[in-house]
């Protein structure tokens, strides 16, 4: 494509490889510049709190279970659970337990795998979270549930011992050098023969501090109510961060669309950013900011994502329309 004229010649042939290469160097400095704001935020962490947690959701911490083959399921024929077994020792033995140490799950019967009448015996601990401590749970010490999977006829008997976590073992930190873990030995008898002899359950943690995970779309309802009730403020958190992701695919779009460009056009997504996030909060939903760390850590919430989403999307659809225009 070319113009005759002394000042215009453009060729859209001999364009397609600096393009090229402007994404691949585009890319490599975002890269870059998220691995350097990834070391700065690790400077900043106090020295005696660890780098990576071993929370599974933002809802709390999960259960670790012993023993843990990794499987689900478990049968048992005669003298069938042998590595179960093994499991379980080496577990009493690296923790010091003894037959005394949790009722009714002694070595005699294999812990109740190898029993006549099989009544398996498994051992549940919380996931260690640096400082955190459950709370009662209905004025009640920390505890585990077992109950039949979506089943509420299927008899089930579960005995634990201890009955519950006690607080006082909490919490974990890292320079802990004789924290022993707490554990809650979960025994499960009488079960119902009505069952083809199969037999589905679900154990869950039961503290004060322990959020059950919101689906997507409780959480899209909440988000589009005004003025909603928001228990878990990572839930709130989590929605300002998409909501700003969304948002600036939006604007990326319209600013690419209108062809702006220039400092200016990046200072004024900034400000709408940031202007229609602080409207959401405070007008919309009208949360009390300050328990959210104030106003500034919910406008920067996922701030920095949001632009870097914004200037691709930006680029991108101003480099397809005036790339076509011409």
């Amino acid at each position: 494509l070319s113009r005759n004229s002394n000042w215009f010649d453009f060729d859209i042939s001999k364009t397609k490889p600096q393009l090229g290469i402007f994404y691949v160097a585009f890319y490599v400095s975002l890269g870059i510049f998220f691995a350097t704001l990834l070391n700065i935020s690790l400077w900043f962490l106090p020295d005696n709190h660890p780098k990576y947690t071993e929370y599974l959701t933002h809802a709390g911490p999960g259960l670790k279970v012993v023993p843990n083959l990794n499987k689900n399921e478990y049968s048992f024929p005669n003298n069938g659970n042998k590595d179960v077994v093994k499991v379980i020792n080496n577990f009493y033995k690296e923790n010091g337990y003894t037959n005394d140490t949790f009722n009714d799950c002694e070595s005699d019967d294999g812990f109740g795998w190898e029993a006549d009448k099989p009544s398996p015996c498994f051992y549940f601990s919380i996931n260690k979270i640096h400082d955190f401590v459950p709370s009662m749970y209905k004025n009640k010490q920390p505890t585990i549930e077992c109950r039949p999977h979506r089943n509420p006829r299927l008899e089930m008997n579960a005995t634990l011992s201890p009955s519950f976590f006690n607080r006082t073992d909490f919490p974990w930190v890292s320079d802990k050098k004789e924290y022993k873990r707490p554990y809650i030995a979960v025994k499960f008898g009488s079960l119902s023969e009505n069952n083809n002899g199969a037999y589905t359950v679900d154990c869950i943690l039961l503290a004060g501090t322990i959020l059950m995970p919101s689906s997507v779309l409780s959480t899209y309802l909440k988000a589009t109510n005004p003025k909603a009730t928001w228990p878990d403020k990572e839930e709130f958190l989590d929605v300002i961060y998409w909501g700003r992701q969304i948002l600036a695919v939006i604007l990326g779009l319209i600013w690419g669309i209108l062809a702006l460009k220039g400092a200016l056009s990046i200072l004024t997504f900034a400000a709408v950013n940031a202007g229609l996030v602080f409207l959401y909060c405070s007008q919309f939903q009208s949360i009390d900011q300050d328990e959210f760390g104030g106003p500034w850590e919910i406008v920067k919430e996922g701030f920095v994502t949001s632009l870097s989403t914004f200037l691709v999307v930006w680029i991108a659809t101003y480099t397809a329309f005036t790339s076509s225009s011409i």
